[in-house]
């Protein structure tokens, strides 16, 4: 802690003290402050305000899937007791996405219309198509059973994706793999699916890959209504008297009455907590930190970042064939268009179009494809959609990517710590970014009940 300066306490300075101080809005800090706050810890979640004004669809999750009671989506929600009236708005969907290539469009979810969709766009003959699905579930299936447990994906097929061996052997002698002996253009179809479900950037590891193909296979989820899982996050964090703020402009990390510190630049206030969380990437805490940036900010900066764009079309402008997601497969890294429905009363459709790319890479060459897909997609309607304005945000991120690991991490594991007197803990996105969201609520959830166990 010898890193952070020292604030005395002074009449100029309130210091507002709670058990645990989450800086920053993603998907798992927020996990993490409900199940800290279900216990009676009081919790403050400090978001930027650019962030927190956005269109929710910048940040909520590209794709739900697994909302069944036993599944990692609806288990997440138990556990946070979210109540059921809230539940009982994840309403499935046979189809979660669409997958899009020069040649062909296939609907994609449960294992029927997949494997139909497979055999009549050329991909796999019924057998082949049957076998692979078959794979598929049971290897999501499997992963499900050791991710809610807590502990590791074990590898059970070897160079499938073409991504080597598994992190273990495989747990018993098997036939050759269904998925390792398709198609090329259908390893190479699935593989940019995998891609785009996860948040970090490349082919996530093998157990992760196979774990997302297999679990669309029940299909998707949607949230009925306005507002998405993000929304149902933070009505119950409210529910259990939970703070939210929100600030404009610089803070700084400071150490106040033996306490980690947020001290927000302009306010006569400092939130000390117990436990200080770090939900947002280091190296962007860094860069707006007032002042000399402390040394647990220091990271590896990330090495690509996904950029997007928010377009706004009139309602039943856009084709009625297409889905509510899609992944589009060409040239470079996939492209993922994520649709959400307006409120009733705007008679709207907004689409959030995005991709990865190195974070040296002609950003406007990016933008440029990325648009060019949507007049593809909407051929003759682009003069009448609307392209809205980034939100600006400067650290409360989620779009800076680490590049895919070797193999794939448990998102089981709890946050990393920077300081131990006091409690300040770094909640590393990419130590659940293969698994896609399902990582980020497991990493919030176990290191929620880390941090209770350390807090008593």
């Amino acid at each position: 802690m010898a890193s952070l300066p020292r604030i005395a306490a002074a009449d100029v300075h309130r210091v507002r003290r709670f058990d645990a101080v989450v800086l920053g809005g993603a998907l798992p800090g927020l996990v993490a402050a409900i199940r800290l706050a279900q216990r009676g810890a009081r919790v403050l979640v400090v978001e930027e305000e650019a962030a927190a004004r956005a269109h929710p669809g910048w940040r909520e999750p590209f794709l739900l899937w697994d909302a069944e009671p036993g599944g990692v989506l609806g288990s997440c929600l138990r556990a946070l007791a979210v109540p059921l009236i809230d539940q009982r708005r994840l309403v499935a969907d046979d189809m979660a996405l669409q997958l899009v290539t020069p040649h062909a469009r296939l609907d994609w979810g449960r294992a029927p219309l997949a494997a139909a969709e497979l055999t009549a766009w050329g991909f796999a003959k019924p057998d082949e198509a049957r076998a692979l699905l078959g794979e598929l579930a049971e290897e999501a299936e499997a992963t499900r059973e050791t991710l809610l447990a807590g502990s590791g994906p074990r590898g059970r097929r070897i160079g499938a994706l073409g991504l080597g061996a598994s992190a273990e052997p495989p747990s018993r002698a098997r036939g050759p793999s269904a998925l390792a002996e398709a198609r090329p253009e259908l390893r190479e179809l699935l593989g940019d699916v995998a891609r785009a479900l996860s948040e970090e950037a490349g082919l996530p590891a093998e157990p992760a890959a196979l774990r997302m193909l297999g679990a669309l296979l029940g299909g998707g989820a949607i949230v009925a209504g306005e507002g998405g899982l993000r929304e149902l996050l933070w009505r119950r964090l409210a529910a259990l008297f939970g703070e939210r703020r929100a600030i404009p402009g610089p803070f700084r990390l400071v150490a106040a009455s033996h306490l980690a510190a947020v001290e927000v630049m302009g306010l006569q206030e400092i939130w000390a907590g117990r436990a200080l969380l770090l939900n947002a990437p280091r190296e962007a805490l860094a860069l707006v930190h007032d002042g000399p940036a402390p040394a647990l900010l220091r990271r590896t900066a990330s090495t690509h970042r996904r950029v997007g764009i928010h377009l706004r079309a009139p309602s039943g402008l856009l084709p009625e064939a297409m889905a509510r997601r899609l992944v589009v497969h060409g040239d470079g890294y996939p492209l993922r268009v994520a649709r959400h429905a307006g409120p009733r009363a705007s008679a709207r459709d907004d689409l959030f179009v995005s991709t990865v790319a190195r974070r040296d890479a002609e950003v406007e060459v990016v933008y440029a494809r990325l648009e060019r897909v949507v007049d593809e997609l909407a051929p003759f309607c682009s003069e009448r959609i609307e392209r809205r304005p980034a939100p600006g945000v400067r650290w409360d991120r989620d779009d800076l990517l680490h590049a895919a690991a070797a193999s794939a991490r448990d998102p089981g594991v709890g946050g990393t710590r920077l300081s131990s007197r006091p409690l300040v803990v770094a909640l590393e996105r990419d130590a659940a970014a293969a698994y896609g969201f399902e990582g980020e609520l497991l990493h919030g959830w176990r290191a929620g009940d880390e941090l209770l166990a350390e807090l008593g």
